[in-house]
C-alpha cells in the first residue's frame, strides 16, 4: 500500500486533512485476512453469506488512472471495514467509480474537482438505464463526501439525477396502483394448496409462497428459514428467520387469518425434506467431493482430474502388458484376466485342450495368443486399432473414458469448453498408457482438495466464515430431482432449495413463458388472472412485502407498528413498500378526524361541529377529506388543482393566533403517530428557534424576517407540545 500512501499524502497537501491518512493503518490492521489489498484483483466473494457464491472479482487493474486506483483501494477497504458492505455492494461501488476513471484518464489525482462528478453523470445517463444510472451517481457522491471529508479537498458534487423508484408512499397513485397485487391474485395462489391435483414441485412452492404472504421476508430469508422456525405462544404463532442486510433478528408475528396455512405449510416442509436434513448430516460429517464445483475451474479440474487418471493407469485391473494374462471380454459378459500363460503350459500348447478347458472358441484364442506373444515382447497389443484413434479405445475398459469420468462426477455434461478439457485430458492418459511412458499428475495436497469438498453450509459468517445455517437445519433442503417429474431423484446429492428455486417455480424460465409447460410461469400454469386487466398476472416474491406491508397500513397499524412487526431499524424504511392508494389513505384520514388522533384546524372544526350537529359533521367531514395532498410535515386538504397556496406553501406562518400560540394553515393536518411528520415538524421548529436566534444577535428582530420565523418557531412548539414531542 505504500503507492496508496503517497497519493493520499499528495491529496491531503492539497485539502489539508490527514485523516484518511491516519485511518489507513486501521484499514490494513482489519482488512479480512484472505484480502491481498495489494492485488490487482480482488475476489470478494467470501463477504456474501452464501456458500454457493465462489467468485466476485474486482479488476482494479481496469480503473486506468493510476491515482485514482489506488485511492478507490483505500475506499472500497473503508467500505469492508468500516461498512461491512457485501460482495455485490462493493462491485457496484467498483463500477461506478469506473465513471470517473473515465473522466480523470491520466490526469493526477490532486487535479480532481467536481466537475469530474458531473461529467461521469452524463456518461451514466448515457450508458445505463435510469435506475442504474441513479444508482451508479449516488455512489459517486458518497465517494466525493467521503474524499473530501477526509482528505480536505472541496467536492461538492451532488447528483442530479432523481430516484426513479415508480412506486412506494412518494409515488404517484397509478406507479402504487400498479405496483400493487390485488388480493384476489394472492388469494388465489394460496388456495392451490387445497387442490388434490398439485404435483410435489408445486406444492412445495406454494407452502413456500404462503410463508412469504404470511411474513414479508425477503426471497433470500425466506429460502433459508431453518427447520425449526415455527414458533408457537399460546394461540399465536411466530416465525423465526436469520435476516439479512444487517438487519435484526426477531421472530416475525403471523396475521391470525394465515396461521393455520402458515402452520401446514411448515409441517408438510418438515416432513418432505426430513430425508434429505438426515442425509446432510451425513454428508456433513464426511463430505465428498463436490465435481460441479471442481469442473468450473481450470486449476481444481486439473487436479482432481490427473489424479483420478493417474489412479486409474495405477490399478493393475486396467494394465495394458501381462507376460501370464491376457485381458478377455467375452461377448454379452464381463471382461476378465484369463491365465492364457499357464494354460497353454499346462496343455503343452495344445490349442484345442486350452479352447475347451478355457470354454472359448478357437479364433478368440488366436487372438488372445497374439495379445500374449505382444506382451511377452513388451509391446501393447493393438488388434487393427489405430493408437491415435480417440474412440477407438472407449470399449476397452482399461482405458478411462468419458462415461466413466461423468459416472464418477454424478453429472450431465453437453458440449462446451470443459468437455473439450476433459477429453484432452483422457487423451494424453491414454497415450501415456499406449506408449508406456509416466502420466504427469500432481502430488497429494490435502488442504487444496479441502476446498473442493461438498459443502453443506447454506449461510456463513462473512467475518469468521463459521457456519450459520446448515443444510441439516435448514427447512428448504432437497435431494437433486426430488422436485421433478423429468428427473430422478438422486439420494446421493443435497441441494440446498435457493432463490433460484423459487423464482423460477414462480416466474418460470424465459424460454418457457407462454408454452404451458411445467417450467412456465405459476400463474399462466393455472390461469390465475389480473381481476385489474384480464390478462395473466404477473408477480415476484419481493411484492409479497410490498402486499403485507401495504395491507398493514390498510389495516390501521401505524408506522412504527409496522416496522417493529418487520424488524426494521427505522420507520422511514416502510415508505418504499406502502402502496395504499388515496381512496384508503382519505378514509383513514376520516377515521382519525373522528376519533380526534390528528392536529389540526379540520380535526378542531369538526369535533366543535360534532356537537351541535352529528349530521352536518359528517358532511364537512367529506368535504375536509376530498382532497389529499401528502407533504414532509403532513396533509393538505386544499385543492392544488384549482387554488393555489394562499400561503405560498408557508404551513406556519400564516395562521391566527390563538392565546399565546400561533396556529398553522387551516388545511393542514398532522398525524402524532406518523414518525415522519413528526421528525419534520421538529426540523422545521428547531430551524425556525436557531433563525430568531441569529437575527436576535444581529438586532433583527423589527424585520419581517424575524416575524415569520417566530410564528413558525410558535406554531411548530404549540404542535410539538400537544402530540407529546416536546
Amino acid at each position: 500500500m505504500r503507492r496508496a500512501e503517497n497519493v493520499i499524502i499528495e491529496l491531503a497537501s492539497v485539502g489539508g486533512s490527514d485523516a484518511l491518512l491516519s485511518a489507513l493503518p486501521r484499514y490494513l490492521n482489519e482488512a479480512p485476512e484472505w484480502l491481498d489489498v495489494d492485488a490487482d484483483i480482488w475476489n470478494v466473494a467470501p463477504l456474501n453469506r452464501s456458500v454457493r457464491r465462489k467468485k466476485t472479482n474486482l479488476n482494479l487493474s481496469a480503473i486506468l488512472n493510476a491515482d485514482l486506483r489506488e485511492v478507490v483501494r483505500v475506499y472500497l477497504l473503508s467500505l469492508i471495514v468500516d461498512r461491512r458492505l457485501g460482495d455485490s455492494s462493493l462491485s457496484m461501488s467498483y463500477h461506478a467509480i469506473l465513471l470517473l476513471s473515465c473522466v480523470m484518464q491520466s490526469r493526477p489525482i490532486s487535479t480532481l474537482k467536481t466537475e469530474d462528478f458531473y461529467v461521469a453523470e452524463s456518461a451514466a445517463l448515457r450508458s445505463f438505464s435510469s435506475g442504474t444510472a441513479y444508482r451508479y451517481c449516488s455512489i459517486l457522491q458518497t465517494f466525493a463526501y467521503w474524499l473530501s471529508l477526509r482528505t480536505g479537498v472541496p467536492l461538492s458534487y451532488k447528483s442530479r439525477i432523481g430516484n426513479s423508484q415508480n412506486h412506494g408512499r412518494r409515488s404517484s397513485e397509478d406507479d402504487r396502483a400498479e405496483k400493487r397485487v390485488p388480493d384476489e391474485v394472492i388469494a388465489d395462489i394460496v388456495a392451490l394448496w387445497a387442490s388434490d391435483d398439485l404435483n410435489e414441485r408445486d406444492r412445495f412452492g406454494v407452502a413456500v409462497f404462503a410463508i412469504g404472504v404470511a411474513t414479508g421476508f425477503r426471497i433470500g430469508e425466506l429460502t433459508t428459514l431453518p427447520a425449526d422456525c415455527l414458533i408457537r405462544e399460546g394461540d399465536a404463532f411466530l416465525v423465526r428467520n436469520i435476516a439479512s442486510k444487517n438487519g435484526r433478528e426477531a421472530p416475525r408475528s403471523i396475521p391470525s387469518e394465515l396461521a393455520e396455512i402458515v402452520k401446514a405449510a411448515v409441517e408438510y416442509l418438515g416432513e418432505v425434506t426430513t430425508p434429505a436434513r438426515r442425509a446432510a448430516q451425513r454428508l456433513a460429517e464426511n463430505p465428498p467431493l463436490d465435481w460441479s464445483l471442481i469442473i468450473n475451474s481450470p486449476d481444481s479440474r486439473n487436479y482432481f482430474v490427473r489424479r483420478w487418471l493417474s489412479d486409474w493407469i495405477d490399478n493393475p485391473d486396467n494394465r495394458l502388458i501381462d507376460r501370464n494374462y491376457v485381458y478377455y471380454v467375452p461377448r454379452g459378459s464381463t471382461p476378465r484376466w484369463l491365465p492364457l500363460g499357464d494354460l497353454l503350459e499346462k496343455n503343452n500348447g495344445n490349442k484345442s485342450a486350452v479352447s475347451r478347458a478355457a470354454g472359448i472358441n478357437r479364433n478368440t484364442l488366436n487372438t488372445l495368443i497374439m495379445q500374449l506373444e505382444a506382451s511377452q515382447r513388451g509391446e501393447v497389443y493393438l488388434n487393427s486399432k489405430a493408437s491415435g484413434s480417440r474412440r477407438g479405445f472407449d470399449t476397452d475398459r482399461r482405458f478411462p473414458s468419458i462415461h466413466a469420468l461423468l459416472k464418477l462426477m454424478n453429472l450431465h455434461l453437453g458440449p462446451g469448453a470443459v468437455r473439450v478439457a476433459l477429453d484432452d485430458l483422457l487423451d494424453e492418459a491414454r497415450k501415456a498408457m499406449l506408449d508406456g511412458i509416466p502420466f504427469n499428475a500432481p502430488g497429494f495436497d490435502p488442504e487444496f482438495e479441502d476446498q473442493y469438498r461438498f459443502n453443506t453450509q447454506v449461510l456463513k459468517d462473512p467475518d469468521t466464515g463459521n457456519e450459520v445455517l446448515g443444510m441439516h437445519e435448514a427447512l428448504l433442503v432437497i435431494f437433486e430431482g426430488q422436485l421433478s417429474e423429468a428427473h430422478a431423484t438422486k439420494n446421493d446429492r443435497v441441494v440446498h432449495y435457493s432463490a433460484s428455486h423459487l423464482t423460477h417455480w414462480l416466474s418460470g424460465y424465459t424460454r418457457d413463458l407462454g408454452t404451458g409447460k411445467s417450467t412456465d410461469a405459476l400463474c399462466a400454469r393455472f390461469g390465475i388472472c389480473d381481476p385489474r386487466t384480464g390478462e395473466t398476472a404477473k408477480l415476484t416474491i419481493h411484492d409479497l412485502r410490498h402486499w403485507i406491508s401495504t395491507a398493514y397500513e390498510n389495516g390501521g397499524l401505524t408506522p412504527v407498528q409496522i416496522a417493529t412487526l418487520f424488524n426494521r431499524k427505522s420507520p422511514s424504511a416502510n415508505s418504499i413498500y406502502n402502496q395504499t392508494s388515496v381512496a384508503s389513505r382519505r378514509e383513514r384520514l376520516k377515521d382519525a378526524l373522528k376519533e380526534g388522533r390528528i392536529l389540526g384546524h379540520a380535526a378542531q372544526a369538526y369535533a366543535q361541529i360534532a356537537e351541535e350537529s352529528p349530521d352536518e359533521a359528517r358532511a364537512y367531514l367529506k368535504t375536509a377529506t376530498k382532497f389529499y395532498n401528502p407533504m414532509p410535515h403532513g396533509v393538505c386538504t386544499l385543492n392544488w388543482a384549482l387554488e393555489p397556496c394562499p400561503h405560498a406553501l408557508s404551513c406556519f406562518s400564516c395562521g391566527e393566533a390563538k392565546s399565546a400560540d400561533d396556529e398553522p394553515c387551516e388545511h393542514l393536518i398532522i398525524d402524532p403517530e406518523d414518525p415522519y411528520q413528526v421528525a419534520e415538524v421538529e426540523r422545521i421548529s428547531e430551524n425556525a428557534a436557531t433563525f430568531c436566534k441569529l437575527l436576535s444577535e444581529m438586532s433583527g428582530v423589527h424585520g419581517p424576517q424575524y416575524k415569520q420565523y417566530k410564528k413558525v418557531e410558535r406554531s411548530t412548539a404549540s404542535l410539538l407540545k400537544r402530540m407529546g414531542s416536546k
